[in-house]
Order: C-alpha cells, then structure tokens, then sequence
C-alpha cells in the first residue's frame, strides 16, 4: 500500500475504509490529549484556589480570634467594668 504517488489513483473502498478508520482514531488520540492538558490545568489551578483559602482563612480568623477573645473579657468583666457611655447601645 502506497499513500504517496506522483500519479492519481483510485481508491479501493476497503483503503478508504482503513484510511477513514486511522483518521478517526487520530481525531479521537487528539481529542483525548487536549483534554487531558485541560485536566491539568483544571488541577492545578484548583490546587492553588485551595493553597489561596487556606491562607485567606488562617489570615482572617487569627485576628478575628483576638477580637473575641477581648470582646469575651469586656463582656464578662474581666477587664473591669465598662460605663454605659463607652459601651455600643
């Protein structure tokens, strides 16, 4: 079987059939390539959206978890005793 001649010829529907069958399974190797680079792109930036929150949430409850806690002792006390002026309605 030659694909390459100088001269025209005339396709036997078995080689068209054999030809048609080996494009299709390019299409499809190219297809599942291209999605596979896309799940690793997906992966990845889902692991950096994580790495991001992770961060984000220990940056905000550290402070957060200070501000109760004196919250905590104003409201028990602890820190003396608040006037009514100083305190929110």
């Amino acid at each position: 079987m030659q694909l390459g001649t100088r001269t025209p010829r005339k396709f036997k529907p078995e080689d068209i059939r054999l030809y048609t069958a080996i494009g299709n399974q390019l299409g499809i190797a190219v297809q599942k390539s291209k999605l596979h680079e896309t799940t690793l792109n997906l992966e990845s930036a889902n692991k950096v959206k994580d790495e991001f929150l992770s961060i984000m949430s220990h940056e905000l409850r550290t402070p957060l978890n200070v501000m109760m806690g004196y919250t905590g002792l104003l409201r028990d006390g602890i820190l003396g005793i608040l006037l009514r002026s100083k305190t929110m309605p």
